[in-house]
């Protein structure tokens, strides 16, 4: 768990570097706020990273583990598809991330009651961390839905812009609740981060 805390701080060190370097001139994307910065870092470091090293070296029970391992593998084919339709075919939209943050919305709440009905320990470590993946994929797709509203088609091409500048008036809401639902999904991912550290 040491080792992978040391790792977690690199990673957080990079993300702060790519949170300048995005502002630091005309970059692909557009300028990024810091409140979607944190926002983006959680999204890559819990879902991508976490998430797998937590069902490769920890006893995670059920049903929390199979969905997990799920979601994570969702995300991961969702991520490199992205990526690929951002950079290099340069037409990825928000509506194909929502429909994918609906389908995570639906595995995440009832995948579990498939696997065990009785939902055991409900207020376990485990279910709050559950829980505040629930939130953080509810607010993904508020984000989505309200960038998609502002910039329309503009998330393609050349010119793309896939980030919410705080200096934009047209961004001025989203970036404002971004930084207020960040303190929760943090902090179930720092409480569960702390449980882990413990045992």
């Amino acid at each position: 768990m040491k080792n992978f805390l040391i790792v977690s701080g690199l990673i957080a060190a990079f993300a702060i570097f790519m949170h300048f370097k995005q502002n630091s001139g005309k970059k692909l994307g557009g300028d990024i706020s810091p409140a979607k910065s944190f926002w983006l870092f959680y999204c890559i470091y819990s879902w991508f990273i976490f998430i797998p090293f937590t069902y490769f070296t920890q006893n995670i029970p059920e049903p929390y583990q199979t969905t997990w391992i799920a979601f994570s593998i969702w995300f991961w084919i969702r991520g490199v598809i992205e990526m690929i339709m951002m950079f290099i075919t340069k037409n990825w939209t928000p509506p194909i991330g929502i429909t994918h943050n609906i389908s995570c919305f639906l595995l995440l709440v009832f995948l579990p009651f498939f696997i065990d009905g009785n939902l055991q320990n409900l207020n376990s470590p485990f279910m709050i961390y559950h829980l505040s993946l629930i939130l953080s994929i509810i607010m993904e797709t508020y984000y989505a839905f309200t960038f998609w509203k502002i910039v329309g088609e503009k998330t393609k091409g050349e010119e793309a812009i896939w980030y919410a500048n705080k200096e934009d008036p047209a961004f001025k809401r989203v970036v404002l609740v971004t930084a207020i639902a960040n303190w929760p999904i943090y902090g179930g991912l720092i409480f569960f981060t702390a449980h882990l550290a413990s045992r």
